[in-house]
């Protein structure tokens, strides 16, 4: 292996598969965890939006290769569906603390639904979309993600 040990070392100091694939998510959690970047509600919208959209491509950049392997992981490992249902969370609180000044001035019969597709929008699968599968450099994904996020905001 490149790591220099053998897979039976490996699985000596790891009694289960999970266990392994476990330590190995909270060292990725280390190491981008620097990559969330806070972001006040204050200020006009343009300007939150644009740094929320490069905050949010510079983190998915970084995660990309992890969260393919991620992908394939997820069926057969709790410790993965349990990160990302964390995760998931995580980036909602974050759109609702970003973006409150725009959900409240939406009605309330529309404000959960808003919150649920700004999130989607954000999260890696669009981000794969617009990346891998159009071919859309960065500058252009991250105008695409803006475009889509303020329209469902109903800020364009």
């Amino acid at each position: 292996m490149r790591a220099g040990t053998s897979v039976r070392s490996i699985f000596q100091h790891f009694s289960e598969d999970d266990s392994l694939t476990s330590a190995l998510l909270d060292e990725l959690s280390r190491r981008f965890g620097g990559y969330q970047t806070q972001i006040s509600a204050e200020g006009p919208f343009r300007t939150r939006l644009k740094a929320f959209v490069n905050a949010r491509t510079t983190l998915l950049q970084q995660l990309t290769p992890h969260r393919r392997a991620g992908n394939l992981l997820e069926p057969f490992s709790s410790s993965v569906a349990q990160r990302r249902a964390v995760y998931r969370q995580r980036l909602r609180q974050q759109v609702e603390t970003v973006f409150a000044p725009e959900l409240a001035a939406l009605p309330a019969s529309r404000r959960a639904d808003c919150v649920v597709a700004v999130t989607v929008i954000a999260d890696w699968e669009t981000w794969e979309a617009l990346w891998r599968q159009t071919g859309a450099d960065l500058p252009a994904t991250r105008r695409i993600l803006r475009q889509m996020l303020a329209r469902q905001l109903g800020a364009d």
